[in-house]
């Protein structure tokens, strides 16, 4: 098995532990919204760290497995725009390769100022307003730039398999 396969394999596995993991996470943001609601309406004391905390799981579980659907092509590409158009397979692999052109592009240009906001973060010890709790928002802005680096490297898996159907079709 060549090498591009075994990364790309392993690459996909990751990011499908990722997914699945972060899919026993809903669990833990429904208990924190019921205790929440039970507590404020019924109780009548809202917890102080119940917004954060479900801020953090929805925002967790919308950014980190972006890659996984990606890669399952559960998601808005250009060959959905143009499938009616019954193309061959070397002008999809055109699309395809070209959108993970522009895909690996603006995730690498996100990547840096999501890193410098990380950083500014980190050495401010920058904490949430939006709470009495007031935890620490690092943890919250280290998961952009993970998730532009997961991007990226799944749009690179894109690119080389494109090209390798590129390179099929033009032997054929």
């Amino acid at each position: 098995m060549p090498l591009f396969d075994k990364v790309s394999l392993w690459f996909e596995s990751f990011n499908a532990k990722v997914e699945s993991v972060l899919q026993y996470s809903v669990y833990a943001l429904v208990a924190i919204v019921t205790l929440e609601v039970f507590v404020r309406f019924v109780l009548g004391m809202p917890l102080i760290w119940a917004r954060d905390s479900m801020l953090w799981f929805y925002s967790t579980m919308l950014l980190l497995p972006v890659a996984y659907y990606y890669s399952r092509g559960t998601h808005i590409s250009a060959s959905d725009l143009v499938h009616s158009f019954n193309l061959s397979e070397s002008t999809k692999a055109t699309l395809n390769l070209i959108n993970n052109i522009v895909l690996l592009a603006v995730a690498a240009v996100l990547i840096n100022p999501a890193m410098n906001r990380l950083m500014v973060s980190l050495r401010i010890g920058e904490t949430s307003i939006l709470t009495l709790w007031r935890p620490p928002l690092w943890p919250f802005f280290i998961l952009i730039p993970i998730t532009f680096a997961l991007i990226s490297l799944q749009a690179l898996i894109g690119i080389v398999r494109s090209a390798v159907t590129l390179l099929k079709e033009d032997a054929k």
